[in-house]
């Protein structure tokens, strides 16, 4: 079965082509340990009903986001999303395969730091800093100044 997962704090979504499951579907659940078997439609999308209700009753009450907005932008967010988490995953998934093959041939210790350094860089891993590229804050919290 084809699944795409997409990590947003503790929510995962998963994804099935119609061609896989007969109609496109969204299924939304919590990933607490919390059984999610109980589904909830809205618009594309099958939310686990107890992750609906918090949404409902925790988390839009006093935003000014009427629920059905929410739920429609939600949608169209994953939507447009799946596909390129889709092609991350299956680019995880060759940079893992790469990854394994090498250190099955090169069993231990990594001894030759700058043949491992190459070898990364041709896969793909490893890439040249962006030039012209510059980050800065104007402020931070003092927590971050250790």
């Amino acid at each position: 079965m084809f699944s795409v997962y997409l990590w947003l704090q503790t929510i995962r979504i998963q994804w099935q082509p119609a061609a896989l499951r007969g109609v496109d579907r969204f299924v939304i659940h919590r990933f607490q340990g919390l059984p999610m078997t109980a589904r909830t439609a809205v618009h594309r999308l099958q939310v686990a009903s107890v992750l609906h209700r918090f949404i409902e009753d925790e988390v839009l009450p006093g935003t000014g986001i009427e629920s059905s907005a929410f739920w429609q932008g939600f949608d169209a967010i994953v939507a447009d999303l799946a596909p390129r988490n889709i092609a991350l995953l299956a680019e995880r998934d060759r940079l893992q395969a790469e990854l394994d093959t090498w250190h099955q041939a090169h069993p231990g210790p990594i001894t030759d730091m700058a043949a491992y350094r190459q070898f990364l860089e041709t896969i793909g891993y490893l890439v040249p800093a962006p030039t012209g590229v510059q980050a800065t804050t104007t402020s931070s919290p003092d927590w971050m100044a250790c």
